[in-house]
């Protein structure tokens, strides 16, 4: 849920990023668990559906730097506003964002645990758990630090759920976030203010320190921020916004080996590219008082964008487990080059199965959100709470 209002077709718009971008990541993770890469295939293997396997692979990042700029878009723009209102906004902030990450979060991370270990004991022979990525990760030790959300800048991710490492940057986000605009929250005592400014310093040199992805990462989602904040659009045309994101997307699959992406510096100015223009897509779309198009108004966006997170936060043990499976039972479906339609097959089942779980998954998980956060804004609300004094807000 977003802390701020958004006009419908904004709104709509989103849905359809939210659920493009979580399938794009689905996507990846089937194609590099299931297929060799495109130059490890022998040239008789490399037919129109490996290269265009190829060509959607390098969408996952980008589709990872898009949830970025999103959440600030949503979440980061939403609390700025609650902050300047004039009325006490952390505890209520904070409530409803830790109660995002974690209605997932905790059951996603027991099924990761129960997922491999039937993976490891069931397909014991096809050696998939066994691999570095994989293997000595699924310890108590690490379940706790990713419960803490510390994986990727202080601890390992648990078990094959490499995906949730932007889970970690993003609840610490929302956290550092809310405490670093406290001196724009005229209802808290300017000594409040300042304990939260440097609070959210403290956090984010913290999660910065170990030169993970953090910092760079705040700084695209901060772009978010200023585009739901910004008065007045940078590109009027929606169409020309639209335009030069998915020229600058496409042309960075096409033009950039994904091996240069994947240095530092050069992936660094890629995603900055990509977070920039999409940042300005939205915040044209703000003050666009057309329609939206017609086919963002399908049900169906909404229905997918629904279950977005739980997708993209449990779906890579399923995948993991459905290679694993196919290797075991059939004797390919785990990184190998796909020398018949039966491969193709499989893949298309382990992509169309991982969702399904994952859907599954979200009407007992994701679904509940708004149930789970009224249930724990009624117990912080029942207790008693000091007064709270400041000044009030202008206008």
């Amino acid at each position: 849920m977003s802390q701020q209002s958004l006009s419908p077709q904004v709104s709509r718009f989103i849905d359809v990023a939210r659920w493009i971008a979580a399938l794009a990541v689905l996507f990846t993770h089937v194609e590099a668990n299931s297929l060799v890469r495109l130059a490890e295939m022998p040239a008789g293997s490399r037919g129109i559906l490996a290269y265009a396997a190829w060509l959607l692979y390098g969408f996952a990042h980008q589709a990872v730097v898009v949830f970025f700029v999103l959440s600030g878009f949503l979440v980061g723009g939403g609390a700025l506003k609650a902050a300047r209102a004039g009325k006490p906004f952390l505890a209520t902030y904070l409530i409803d964002r830790t109660t995002r990450i974690y209605v997932v979060l905790l059951p996603v991370l027991a099924l990761t645990a129960l997922i491999d270990a039937a993976g490891r004991t069931l397909f014991a022979d096809t050696n998939v758990y066994a691999l570095p990525e994989f293997a000595n990760r699924s310890g108590a030790f690490e379940f706790w630090a990713n419960v803490f959300n510390l994986q990727d800048t202080f601890f390992r991710y648990f078990g094959t759920n490499s995906a949730l490492w932007t889970l970690a940057h993003e609840f610490w986000y929302y956290v550092a976030f809310a405490l670093l605009i406290m001196p724009f929250a005229p209802a808290y005592r300017p000594r409040a203010r300042a304990l939260g400014l440097a609070a959210g310093v403290a956090i984010t040199v913290s999660m910065s320190w170990t030169l993970s992805y953090h910092l760079f990462g705040f700084a695209l989602w901060g772009l978010g921020v200023v585009a739901a904040r910004l008065s007045k659009p940078l590109v009027e045309r929606r169409a020309f916004a639209v335009a030069l994101f998915l020229a600058a997307s496409i042309g960075l699959r096409l033009f950039v080996r994904y091996s240069l992406i994947e240095i530092w510096w050069i992936g660094g100015i890629a995603d900055a590219v990509i977070a920039l223009l999409f940042a300005n897509l939205l915040l044209t779309l703000r003050f666009d008082p057309k329609p939206i198009w017609r086919w963002c108004d399908w049900p169906v966006h909404r229905a997918l964008s629904d279950f977005s997170y739980s997708l993209y936060a449990l779906h890579m043990p399923v995948v993991v487990f459905l290679c694993a499976a196919a290797q075991h039972f059939l004797g390919f479906g785990f990184r190998m080059a796909p020398t018949s339609a039966a491969h193709w097959l499989v893949f298309a089942a382990t992509l169309v199965t991982a969702a399904g779980v994952t859907w599954g998954f979200s009407r007992l998980t994701e679904a509940k959100t708004d149930i789970v956060r009224r249930f724990a804004r009624n117990l912080f609300e029942k207790r008693p709470q000091p007064q709270v004094t400041g000044a009030p807000a202008k206008g």
